[in-house]
């Protein structure tokens, strides 16, 4: 029969937390000095990151028991997590002067002389840990991660090769391989790999969910699929697998299978990178607003509390703070810290012309590119050499006029982060331009190795990406105002206009469209946003059904995204006591030209909040219809206004939700206003400055000349304003 702490312990390495620390509880409370369950307790309150708590439990049993070193072990590994670790460090060495052969405290000491910058100290304590007990796999682990990530890649090899030695068939070597591998994009050499760990024992859920990884990375989606379902039949609390396969499924499409997926990992885990993040963003891109506002405060007060649950990108569409949207990014910037490089590493090139270089993986059918395609093709090449860096191989008509509009186009899909790095050096690449920020399939950790001495933030990625090494970010007055730079990390380049660029050449197709082709009422009046469906909340939407249920010949145009959410849409605007009938939704179009011709049919387009419009805005100006936009506080939710105000449309710019809705009922009420308002932007888009793509080039590339020359004449950072 199991003792009462045998069976805390099962139900603890079983992931059942709640029902061990209860009967832990049930212990002590018969005997309060029960070592056993103290240690276990606070190793709970750990794992469900009450680390207050846990020092609490720690601290009580370190004054029972003084010298036992496996409190102070555990004290360390808490305190490392709440980062502090100079008393980190005094507890971990503290548990080794009790026992001097504690190998495990000495890899842990190691992580912390890490964290402390003490690299040499820490090589020597990973090291001492090998001493003491050489089949302790943790240590060549660690040291192997270390000298990888400084890249001293010949002695990452030879730990490997000594780890090899003394662990001849052992299935986490070969997963280390494999993960090396993965990370070099070597991706057949990682698949051999994880395969020779799965073969030696086939019953670890890690190995599973590395497969899978690198099957997904290999565009096996299906084999991928598998793995993933594969580890978590081994292991039903793998979090990682769970979040994985999420992630799959939501690039896939499949938003309700992925939300099942991130819902448990959060479940298990709560605190997992990403994972919260991820689960609200499945959430919002079908519309299902199913405790909503719970959600929202409870991952805003995670993020408060500097828990990285949430990607950077992400909660832009969730809140309108900049001061959080940075502290988001401060955490996510973390996972790139052993990166970081001294920008004075980098010289600035004696180059005849500047050579700038664009990196994104966005180069193909996508709004960036569609939105810089004629800046890149009307650069001064007189000045300026113009590169452009693709992370993505991907290829359809939008990448072949990228390909023709810069001087030099590279693919470096297959590359790894360094060769990216070292292949922008001997290009003596002088100014990079980061298009991605912390968006999907981003390769940031170039940036943080200074792949260029001047590195700037620029269109894809609307806010701040919180690194030393991100010198600076391209803006204007109204999406960062001089109050709000404090929460920026970059130095701010003000353009005069709208830092937002377009094509103009893009123009509407001479297709007529009518009511009867969407089967809209003739005596209708057409309400319109295009926007992704994620960027639309409940109380957003909450207001076009106001306004639905004022007007009674309104009706609401939306994109015709997928499924789930047209049906979770139709339910909502029912529940409002509204015919769906009412509800109208945009099949795709193939050409651009048309797309822009059948916005036409709206009367007047609806911005979304906190992440408005940015480049829809433009689709919606050259279309000739008005956009009502909600100016917020954060730079995503000011990109609209932005460009309202450059083509001075101001009067259609609000700044609140009640503002806003009744903005909307004035111009419903006047049609005369509307139709007004659809002549003054014909008329304005010959000679407005937004549209003017050669003074947009000329006031960039003022900006890429005054930051080259400062850094030219050695000149610290500072804010650039282009008049």
């Amino acid at each position: 029969m199991k003792s009462l702490f045998e069976e805390a312990e099962v139900l603890f390495n079983q992931g059942n937390l709640e029902q061990s620390k209860k009967i832990c509880q049930k212990i002590l409370k018969n005997d309060p000095k029960d070592l056993n369950s103290l240690i276990l307790i606070s190793v709970i309150a750990f794992k469900t990151n009450n680390l207050i708590k846990s020092i609490e439990i720690i601290d009580y049993s370190i004054k029972l028991f003084p010298e036992i070193p496996e409190l102070y072990f555990n004290k360390a590994h808490v305190l490392t997590m709440k980062e502090d670790y100079q008393t980190s460090l005094e507890n971990i060495n503290k548990s080794i002067s009790l026992r001097n052969n504690y190998y495990e405290a000495y890899n842990l000491k190691g992580l912390i002389l890490l964290k402390q910058k003490q690299n040499t100290d820490a090589i020597k304590s990973f090291e001492n840990a090998i001493k003491i007990n050489p089949n302790f796999f943790e240590a060549y682990k660690n040291l192997f991660i270390y000298y990888k990530n400084y890249e001293q890649n010949n002695n990452a090899e030879k730990i490997l090769n000594k780890a090899e030695e003394v662990f001849k068939n052992y299935h986490e070597l070969f997963w280390l391989k494999s993960a090396k591998y993965k990370d070099e994009k070597k991706l057949d050499d990682s698949l051999e790999e994880i395969n020779k760990a799965i073969k030696i024992n086939p019953n670890i859920s890690e190995s599973f969910n590395l497969r899978g990884l690198i099957y997904k990375d290999l565009g096996k989606h299906n084999e991928s699929e598998k793995d993933f379902i594969k580890s978590i039949k081994i292991d039903k609390n793998n979090y990682q697998a769970h979040h994985n396969l999420g992630n799959l499924l939501k690039n896939k499409k499949k938003f309700s299978d992925s939300i099942i997926y991130y819902k448990k990992a959060v479940e298990i885990n709560k605190f997992h990178k990403n994972g919260f993040g991820n689960y609200l963003l499945a959430k919002n891109s079908i519309c299902d607003w199913d405790s909503y506002d719970s959600n929202c405060i409870e991952l805003i007060n995670l993020v408060k509390s500097k828990n990285n649950v949430c990607s950077a990108f992400n909660l832009f569409s969730i809140v309108d703070s900049n001061e959080l949207h940075l502290i988001n990014a401060q955490l996510e910037n973390k996972n790139f810290s052993v990166f970081n490089s001294d920008n004075k590493k980098i010289e600035i090139s004696n180059n005849n012309k500047i050579k700038i270089a664009y990196y994104s993986a966005d180069f193909r059918n996508h709004p960036v590119s569609k939105s810089i395609v004629e800046l890149i093709e009307n650069h001064d090449r007189n000045k300026f050499e113009i590169i452009g860096i693709s992370f993505n191989s991907i290829k359809d008509q939008t990448k072949l006029r990228m390909v023709d509009a810069f001087d030099k186009f590279i693919e470096v899909e297959k590359k790894s982060v360094d060769e990216i790095v070292n292949l922008s050096k001997n290009l003596k690449i002088d100014i990079a331009i980061d298009l991605m920020g912390y968006t999907k399939d981003s390769r940031f950790a170039i940036f943080e190795k200074r792949c260029a001495p001047i590195q700037i933030n620029y269109l894809g990625f609307p806010g701040t990406t919180a690194s030393k090494n991100m010198d600076y970010i391209i803006a204007d007055k109204c999406v960062i105002n001089e109050n709000e730079s404090v929460f920026f990390s970059e130095k701010i380049i003000n353009l005069p206009i709208s830092f937002m660029v377009t094509d103009t050449k893009r123009k509407p197709s001479k297709k007529l469209f009518d009511y009867r082709n969407y089967e809209f009422p003739l005596d209708s009046i057409v309400l319109c946003s295009f926007n992704t469906y994620y960027k639309i909340t409940p109380k957003i939407f909450d207001i076009w059904c106001n306004i639905l249920l004022k007007f009674k010949k309104t009706v609401l145009w939306l994109s015709q995204e997928n499924i789930d959410g047209i049906q979770n849409l139709t339910k909502e605007i029912e529940k409002k006591g509204i015919n769906k009938n009412r509800l109208f939704f945009a099949k795709f179009e193939n050409r651009i030209e048309d797309h822009l011709a059948r916005i036409k049919l709206a009367d007047l387009c609806l911005d979304t909040y906190p992440y408005s419009s940015h480049s829809t805005t433009f689709d919606y100006l050259v279309s000739g219809t008005p956009l009502v936009t909600l100016k917020g506080n954060s730079f995503v939710s000011k990109v609209s206004s932005s460009i309202l105000e450059s083509f001075n449309l101001q009067d259609l710019i609000t700044n609140s939700y009640s503002e806003y809705e009744n903005k909307i009922c004035e111009l419903i009420s006047s049609p005369k206003k509307i139709i007004e308002l659809k002549e003054n932007i014909k008329n304005k888009m010959t000679s407005s400055t937004l549209f003017d793509i050669n003074k947009y080039i000329k006031n960039i590339e003022k900006s890429y000349e005054i930051v080259y020359r400062n850094k030219i004449n050695g000149l610290p950072l500072k804010n650039i304003i282009i008049d």
